[in-house]
């Protein structure tokens, strides 16, 4: 698991594709030191969508099988791929007024955001690789898991749970 998020650290830096850790995966970092094992959530800017089509072929070549590619409104919003059981599902987020928003698909597509003053980014070093996360981040974890984000909850639905949900902007 660990190595796969390095894989994936190194194909988006080759492309030159910005990017951070974001959901669960910014949360489990952050708070436990550890991952999800289950999956990576990584966020990019929707103007990095060409940088990430244009990477794919090396994510098949390093064993990456594409999982479902997502659109909402004819916009790629979300890429998912799958290595050694371990799904790694890439957001194209977009600038909606003051937020950044994101489109995730359980059967139905959900809208999430967070306003903007939380994407200025700082490093934060996990596992020995340096990685962006918000400068803010306690913030935005408020933000995106409520004012408990420090207390892990069994059953959470990020679906159905998270407060940042919203749904102006589907």
């Amino acid at each position: 698991m660990y190595r796969t998020i390095r894989e994936v650290k190194h194909i988006l830096n080759k492309h030159k594709i910005k990017f951070w850790p974001d959901c669960g995966t910014l949360l489990f970092m952050y708070r436990d030191s550890k991952l999800d094992p289950s999956d990576v959530d990584l966020s990019i800017m929707f103007e990095d969508k060409d940088k990430l089509m244009g990477a794919i072929e090396e994510f098949v070549i390093k064993g990456f099988g594409i999982q479902q590619i997502y659109a909402h409104k004819d916009r790629i919003t979300e890429v998912s791929f799958r290595k050694n059981g371990l799904a790694v599902d890439i957001f194209l987020r977009q600038k909606k007024g003051n937020y950044l928003v994101g489109y995730s698909n359980y059967g139905h597509t959900i809208s999430w955001g967070q306003p903007i003053h939380y994407f200025q980014f700082k490093k934060f070093e996990f596992d020995g690789i340096k990685y962006n996360i918000p400068k803010d981040t306690e913030g935005y974890l408020k933000y995106y898991f409520g004012l408990d984000w420090k207390t892990p909850r069994q059953n959470w639905d990020s679906s159905k749970d998270a407060p940042c949900i919203n749904r102006r902007w589907l």
